[in-house]
């Protein structure tokens, strides 16, 4: 039952990434109204389900829009308390440029999570003037340290710049970062050389959480690749599609949030509702069903068979298989990207156990 609502409040951004998954070429915030009805939505849902809801904020930029993200959040905790519901999570990313003391202090008074995108010197974060942005979001560091409770650090590892991942996982740990997510860009080809050192970095900052945790007797979460990956392995497929939808600027309904990576002429024929008519069960449930893999069958256009697990997390179409620089559907992209998920998951079941 869906209990997770994605919500961009902006296509805006005052940066260039460029792994970023959102289709740029709209320049438009959502109004009030429809993020209120989505919230009612969700609200709905959640009382149906009887389990607790998590809203997310995203974009874009969602800092750009915080003065209308503060009036949905304190309409979301006036709806839950009113309706009897729990809200289990409220956060938001953000590439961190536009925090300050103000809005992290809200943010741990209300309980909200932020996570923040660092991906150390070397990388595809750029200004839209072209600068590296690294400089800009190194000046917040202490401040995000002073409210590590509610900062989550979100590193995007891009193939062009893996050397220098088990590096920056360490210094986050060495400075006091305790949430730490060490994810890979999908929607591009990593190399063979590039996916070898990607693991091999990613066993090193295991190895780092192991001696952190002997010496700091500190817990380290990596959430982003703990629940990616568990929940795969438990077979009960991506969350995503059976928990997670979005609703758009326009108020149409989608299985999750990488559908913002389709243009949005072509999203469209993706939407499996609105909040003003509600959502086409019958779409919803082929979503719900939709897997890279069945039960060891054979997988139609990869031509093998999944080793670790029945159900993958990533929707084939869209999270692995959807070229983030053509906008389009690539099988060779779809096939590299999930040989590195399958090989993640070996990593994984070695090390899971300290996350």
């Amino acid at each position: 039952m869906l209990s997770r609502l994605m919500l961009p409040l902006t296509y805006k951004c005052n940066l260039n990434c460029e792994y970023c998954y959102v289709d740029k070429k709209i320049n438009k915030s959502m109004n009030l109204k429809t993020a209120l009805l989505a919230v009612d939505f969700l609200m709905k849902t959640g009382k149906r389900s009887g389990k607790s809801v998590d809203i997310v904020f995203i974009g874009g930029e969602p800092l750009i829009e915080w003065k209308n993200m503060l009036k949905i959040i304190f309409y979301s905790k006036q709806l839950a308390a009113k309706t009897k519901i729990a809200i289990g999570t409220i956060g938001f990313p953000t590439n961190g440029l536009l925090l300050n003391e103000k809005i992290l202090n809200y943010c741990r008074r209300e309980n909200i999570q932020v996570a923040v995108s660092i991906d150390g010197f070397d990388n595809k974060r750029r200004t839209l003037a072209g600068e590296n942005s690294f400089y800009l979001v190194e000046k917040m560091i202490p401040l995000l340290l002073k409210y590590a409770d509610v900062v989550r650090i979100r590193s995007t590892i891009h193939p062009d710049y893996v050397n220098g991942s088990a590096k920056n996982f360490k210094k986050f740990l060495e400075l006091g970062f305790t949430k730490i997510d060490m994810q890979p860009v999908t929607g591009i080809m990593w190399s063979p050389a590039q996916k070898r050192i990607y693991l091999k970095n990613l066993a090193a900052s295991f190895g780092e959480i192991e001696k952190s945790q002997l010496k700091n007797k500190t817990a380290v979460d990596m959430k982003h690749l703990r629940d990616f990956i568990s929940n795969c392995q438990e077979e009960k497929g991506c969350p995503k599609v059976k928990e997670e939808f979005l609703v758009d600027v326009d108020g149409n309904i989608y299985p999750c949030e990488f559908y913002l990576s389709i243009p949005v002429e072509k999203r469209i024929l993706y939407a499996i509702g609105n909040i003003n008519k509600g959502i086409n069960d019958s779409l919803a449930e082929s979503c719900m069903r939709h897997k890279l893999c069945d039960a060891g069958d054979n997988i139609p256009a990869l031509k093998k068979k999944c080793s670790s697990c029945k159900q993958t997390q990533a929707c084939y179409k869209v999270c692995f298989g959807y070229d983030t620089q053509k906008r389009k559907f690539d099988s060779s992209v779809a096939k590299n990207n999930w040989v590195l998920f399958r090989d993640i998951e070996k990593i994984f079941s070695k090390y899971g156990y300290l996350i």
